[in-house]
């Protein structure tokens, strides 16, 4: 959507995410999800007939996937990842082994073999370790700046969700104490 506009913008987005970067600035707009529940069959408007989606904002989303950029570079040349992990590494699909493991399943199936397995998906392990002291010691171990490491920090707190409805956002209908929820930035960053 960037690359789709004119130089001149894009100069400005360069200077406005640089500076936000440099000061260690988050806009409140980059803490804000909005929810929207697509109905899964048309007309039907039942809760549990929904498929939730979150609209980020295009300027914050772009702001974290920088700072991811520059995280996992440090963490590959560390070696930090164990072999086995294929989630959030540059070229790296769970393809390849989800590939190996039908393939296993099939010969066994074919073969009339017993086959006893267990896959774990830990999608959001990094967000389910005790959130402040989890992150904050992993970005310590990887040597980053102090002021780098409370910055990232600082994009966990004051996040908040919102859902919209056909009557406008919860926190219209319901005000912001009960309208509006606050959560870590990684539950709905993906």
């Amino acid at each position: 959507m960037i690359k789709a506009c004119p130089e001149s913008f894009q100069r400005s987005i360069l200077l406005l995410m640089n500076t936000a970067f440099r000061i260690r600035y988050v806009f409140k707009r980059w803490k804000e999800r909005l929810i929207l529940p697509i109905p899964k069959e048309p007309g039907n408007t039942s809760i549990e007939k929904t498929r939730p989606i979150t609209l980020l904002d295009v300027l914050g989303k772009a702001h974290w996937a920088i700072l991811f950029s520059r995280i996992i570079p440090v963490v590959e040349r560390r070696h930090l990842f164990d072999s086995g992990q294929f989630g959030s590494r540059p070229g790296c699909s769970p393809k390849e082994p989800l590939a190996i493991a039908f393939m296993i399943a099939e010969l066994a199936t074919a073969d009339n073999i017993p086959l006893i397995t267990t896959s774990q998906d830990i999608s959001k392990a990094f967000d389910s370790v005790a959130q402040r002291l989890g992150k904050e010691t992993a970005l310590r171990r990887l040597g980053l700046p102090e002021d780098f490491i409370m910055y990232y920090m600082s994009l966990d707190v004051g996040n908040y969700a919102e859902i919209l409805t056909c009557y406008g956002r919860s926190s219209e209908i319901l005000g912001t104490d009960e309208g509006s929820f606050s959560f870590p930035r990684g539950a709905t960053q993906g």
